[in-house]
């Protein structure tokens, strides 16, 4: 809304000679969410874990890469809130990337090299080696100097479904899904994430889901 008549002026499409601007002295605070995250693509491993990491798929790796999904994401994000574009830094202050901690461990694995499973369902199946291991690093690296100069927020862990875990009733798994998926971010992109939200991708805040975060303590629901 660029402007709104002024008292008494005639009505109409037409009449454009009265016009009142709009009171942009007190601009009402916002905060448009950035959300960088993808399926969970970890395949199941053994106690302990398994080198190289196993995955299920190499569809990050295309996603990683240039023009790949996570590559434009990221990418919009950096030349939005650039110098170049953003002089004053307002798009900067009013955006926050919102980050599954999972995807970060993930692409953090690729970076070192990884092997996709022929199987995804049998945890001793053969395997090839992935293609992406270039392009997550590079994609990390990048994500990582953006995130030194601007909010960053992680969502649950892989975007857990907090209704079945709630039903799990597992203090500890409820517990690594909400208030530890900041720590995750903390130590893999060397800064301190914004807390005090829960940033739930889909699906809407059912009675489960509320008690879970109520039992984690203080927070606000998105």
């Amino acid at each position: 809304v660029l402007g709104v008549p002024a008292d008494g002026a005639p009505g109409g499409a037409d009449n454009l000679t009265d016009i009142v601007p709009p009171d942009t002295s007190k601009p009402v605070p916002i905060t448009m969410l950035w959300p960088l995250a993808d399926r969970p693509k970890l395949a199941a491993g053994s106690a302990g874990g398994v080198s190289p990491v196993r995955l299920t798929d190499d569809v990050l790796a295309g996603s990683l890469a240039p023009g790949g999904r996570l590559d434009t994401l990221l990418s919009a994000a950096d030349f939005a809130t650039g110098p170049s574009v953003d002089p004053g830094g307002r798009v900067n202050n009013a955006l926050c990337l919102a980050v599954d901690p999972d995807l970060l461990v993930t692409v953090n694995a690729m970076s070192s090299g990884y092997v996709v499973a022929d199987d995804p369902n049998d945890r001793n199946s053969p395997t090839h080696p992935g293609t992406g291991q270039g392009a997550a690093g590079n994609w990390l690296e990048r994500l990582r100097t953006l995130a030194h100069r601007m909010c960053v927020a992680p969502t649950p862990y892989a975007q857990a479904d907090l209704d079945a875990l709630n039903r799990v009733g597992d203090p500890s798994l409820a517990g690594i899904a909400t208030n530890g998926a900041g720590d995750v971010v903390d130590q893999i992109l060397g800064i301190t994430a914004s807390r005090g939200a829960t940033l739930m991708g889909d699906g809407t805040l059912t009675a489960g889901a509320a008690d879970l975060l109520s039992a984690q303590g203080t927070t606000v629901a998105i």
